[in-house]
């Protein structure tokens, strides 16, 4: 009997542990499948590991800066703060989304991904000299959840407790409606130092650089115009395998200019370094400087495979009459792509039927069964193509005749949605014109925006443009206060919470 209640108490010890026990430690965390490098890599594969330190980079922005607190939703910060901070983990760029350790040398993730333990690195540092710590992370959680950009506080929220387990070690709990990606979006957040917040409000802007922890630190700011970033030469993280050959200029400076076609010829002069251009036609059409003649600027095309920025025009569902889905099918109908093209471009654009464009996400085809069956609650709903791939309206690029079609369509649908043709007029019941601005913030979109208000006039639609500098735009845009205006989304190669971000009414 004895024996037997032994092998029992003996047994409930072995099932008790194996309960209890921690999933193994993990030197990297991946949202799909494995990571492609393993525990021993020495530094990713796109770098020259062995790359010369020294020399600066000057480049250019567009517009302006107001604000040094970059994860405020007011003001607007400088290109580059992010190189002031370090993250608990990094990305690897030739994979679609997998993180290593930074901060966190080392993590465990519950099977189901509902909570994460992160263990500091012991050399951590700030550039005070400042060690980080537990109480820095959980500082940092609560800091951006209070005060972070909308997006933050959306993914913070889902943070049901934070832990500090012992000054090197913090425990993340998320609370219900968590997904596989909150536990990476956490881990890519970064630390922020709560002993130098401690005396300041962290809800306001600013102008005196916060202290960081990155490899560079702010030593120069002129409000608007420049900001220089010095090489931290005594970095803590410099030789850690997710950053050896990388931040290797001693400076990178960033100058604003007001227009980009004033910043372009600062470039074709030799007043900064590095240019990456959005735009086709400028690139066929407006780098005919000598100094490419000659070799002093190389110019390249390099293919990515990620996908590109999908830009639009887009109306306020907010306000009448864009909150008609046939108005808007109307509006779409008089956009003449391929005249704009043409006309303007040179027809160095393509049609961007996708918020994935360029890569293989986009969709193509009708609805597979899973999308079918994905979607088969909201169907309802939906409008009755919407299982069918997008195509949009098309021209034969050849002006108004091309269009007439299509206007004759537009007019059909706006009549359908009680608008009416009335002296030369598009009319509602009330005898009220149609009519709408385009809030525009670059000197492109002002010329599309010319052409399709030309369009729309000949069916008795009148629209205004109203250009505006960026921290007008910014805030007219935060407080919806538009008709409609040109945006863009930034898609990746694995898309996840920013689409509710992006769409979701909460985040509206």
């Amino acid at each position: 009997m004895r024996l037997i209640t032994r092998l029992l108490f003996t047994l409930c010890l072995c099932i008790s542990a194996q309960a209890h026990a921690l999933p193994p430690l993990q030197h990297a965390l991946a949202m799909q499948g494995e990571p492609k490098y393993g525990p021993a890599f020495k530094h990713v594969d796109y770098v020259n590991p062995d790359a010369p330190k020294g020399g600066t980079l000057r480049r250019a922005d567009i517009g302006t800066f107001d604000n040094l607190n970059n994860f405020l939703i007011f003001g607007k910060a400088p290109t580059g703060m992010e190189l002031t901070y370090d993250t608990l983990m990094q990305r690897a760029w030739n994979e679609p989304f997998t993180l290593y350790g930074l901060v966190a040398q080392s993590i465990r993730v519950a099977p189901d991904r509902s909570w994460i333990i992160f263990y500091l690195n012991p050399k951590a540092r700030f550039h005070d000299g400042q060690p980080v710590t537990a109480k820095d992370v959980a500082f940092t959680i609560d800091a951006l959840r209070t005060n972070g950009r909308p997006n933050q506080r959306a993914v913070f929220k889902l943070i049901k407790k934070v832990t500090e387990i012992d000054k090197r070690t913090v425990r993340v709990d998320f609370a219900p409606g968590f997904n596989r990606e909150t536990v990476m979006i956490v881990a890519k957040m970064p630390v922020l130092p709560a002993h130098y917040w401690v005396s300041r409000d962290f809800s306001k802007t600013t102008l005196k650089a916060p202290v960081g922890g990155g490899p560079y630190k702010i030593t120069k700011v002129d409000p608007g115009r420049r900001i220089i970033y010095e090489r931290v030469k005594d970095y803590w993280a410099k030789d850690l395998p997710i950053n050896v050959g990388q931040y290797n200029f001693d400076k990178i400076i960033y100058d604003y200019y007001r227009d980009d076609h004033i910043a372009l010829q600062a470039f074709g002069s030799g007043a900064y370094d590095l240019r990456i251009e959005s735009s086709p036609l400028i690139w066929k059409r407006n780098y005919n400087f000598t100094a490419i003649d000659n070799g002093t600027i190389i110019k390249k095309d390099v293919a990515t495979q990620r996908p590109q920025w999908a830009r639009f025009l887009i109306f306020n569902l907010r306000r009448p009459p864009f909150d008609d889905m046939r108005v808007r099918q109307a509006l779409i109908l008089a956009f003449d792509f391929e005249w704009i093209n043409k006309a303007l471009f040179q027809n160095a654009y393509k049609r961007t039927e996708s918020l994935f464009p360029n890569s293989p996400l986009a969709h193509q085809g009708v609805a597979s069964p899973a999308e079918k069956q994905l979607l088969a609650p909201y169907l309802s709903g939906l409008p009755k193509d919407v299982l069918d791939a997008y195509h949009a309206p098309q021209t034969d690029g050849k002006g108004v005749e091309g269009l007439r079609a299509n206007l004759r369509q537009a007019v059909t649908l706006l009549q359908e949605a009680g608008w009416q043709w009335k002296d030369g007029r598009m009319v509602d019941a009330k005898g009220n014109p149609f009519k709408f601005e385009i809030l525009i913030n670059d000197s492109l979109d002002e010329r599309i925006a010319l052409e399709y208000s030309r369009a729309l006039r000949r069916i008795g639609i009148t629209v205004s443009l109203r250009t505006v500098d960026t921290a007008q735009y910014i805030g007219r845009l935060s407080d919806f206060d538009f008709d409609a205006t040109f945006n863009l989304w930034k898609n990746s190669l694995s898309p996840g919470t920013e689409q509710g971000v992006f769409w979701g009414s909460r985040a509206a």
